[in-house]
């Protein structure tokens, strides 16, 4: 199994020369630059609310004493980017203090005054408690629909990929509690180690490879190839289970379906695999007024017929779309994988990696088509 938690792929080689030409950045002067175009000082409200709510929630005071503390906004950028790297916090610390480029982004000078391991692990738990990933990401779908209100409502896609996390060596006892639902009863008298052990991740297996961590279920616009919306589960959970919540999700056209429950022409399509091939689902996409288009699965000892086939081949012609979503993530970013222990970081990574999809997605939509 792959097990790749690092990553030297850099923004600047991501996006096509000429792009880094109208933005007067050149591919080998700083990848960091690239991060300029997402607009981050534009979100500085963002994490100084972060950092306030969680103060007050957790009933801290501000004082005045000891050495000035570093800004929301920077300590932001720093946990941003470490999501994007895959680093660990004291990879990412390491990093600030030895590359002149980095600390030029964050605007720290000559490097004398830097955050140590510890302050970006407090900070990290501050953004991920107060789902800052998440509210970026919800950031780029508002960008997306005032660039083109037919993106995320005309043509949409269900799929899911497998994140990949630390895999947990445990006996059969251990596995069997943690099944049942009893893995917090486990290593009370061993905190250093509990704290290590990630009791919501799991094993799944898929055409005889084996997979631990989680999985990220998404909906894309296959128009414009954006990400709209995650539901991040253990990896054993299957597809079917999660597109019941991505379907109540959805927008409401249910007044595109008459009384005899027909779904009108123009109305939007939903495209999934076979594996969510249920009745209810679709029934449930019908009220909801799309025209659902899901590949057929043939039945045990039954083969699909000639126009079952061709029409499965209509289907993933188009849906093959959401692939591309994959590929970038996996091949261009660094592929989703997490070093962090429990379903809430491993979401706050999923989306952060999303957000800088969107981002970036974004920027190449938003340029003039050439004639």
């Amino acid at each position: 199994m792959k097990k790749a938690y690092h990553t030297n792929i850099g923004l600047a080689n991501i996006l096509h020369p000429s792009m880094l030409h109208l933005y007067s950045i050149q591919p080998e002067e700083n990848d960091y630059l690239i991060f300029e175009l997402f607009g981050l000082e534009f979100c500085e409200s963002l994490f100084d609310e972060a950092v306030e709510n969680d103060r007050r929630e957790s009933g801290q005071k501000m004082s005045d004493a000891g050495r000035r503390a570093f800004t929301p906004l920077m300590m932001g950028m720093i946990f941003l980017v470490m999501f994007f790297r895959n680093w660990s916090y004291a990879r990412t610390a390491k990093e600030i203090k030895t590359s002149l480029c980095l600390r030029a982004w964050l605007r720290l000078g000559d490097g004398s005054k830097v955050p140590k391991a510890k302050t970006i692990w407090r900070y990290s738990q501050i953004f991920i408690r107060q789902k800052v990933c998440q509210k970026l990401f919800n950031m780029t779908l508002e960008e997306a629909k005032a660039l083109n209100p037919l993106y995320g409502h005309s043509a949409l896609a269900f799929d899911s990929t497998y994140v990949l996390a630390p895999i947990q060596r445990n006996d059969k006892a251990t596995w069997d509690l943690i099944k049942a639902g009893r893995g917090n009863e486990l290593w009370n008298d061993f905190p250093q180690k509990k704290i290590h052990k990630d009791i919501q991740a799991a094993f799944s297996k898929k055409n005889s490879q084996l997979f631990f961590g989680y999985k990220a279920h998404m909906t894309v616009c296959l128009i414009a190839k954006l990400i709209f919306d995650i539901i991040v589960t253990p990896a054993n959970v299957h597809d079917a289970k999660t597109a019941v919540d991505l379907i109540a999700r959805l927008a409401d056209h249910s007044e595109n379906v008459d009384e005899h429950g027909v779904v009108a022409d123009g109305s939007p399509c939903l495209f999934a695999d076979a594996g969510y091939f249920a009745k209810a689902l679709v029934e449930a996409l019908i009220k909801k007024g799309y025209i659902t288009l899901v590949c057929s699965k043939a039945k045990k000892g039954e083969e699909l017929t000639e126009s079952e086939k061709e029409m499965n081949h209509e289907i993933s012609r188009i849906r093959v779309r959401i692939e591309h979503v994959f590929a970038f993530l996996e091949k261009s970013l660094g592929g989703l994988c997490v070093r962090t222990v429990g379903l809430e970081r491993a979401e706050a990574a999923i989306f952060a990696k999303a957000w800088i999809y969107n981002k970036l997605r974004l920027i190449l939509l938003s340029q003039p088509k050439a004639a």
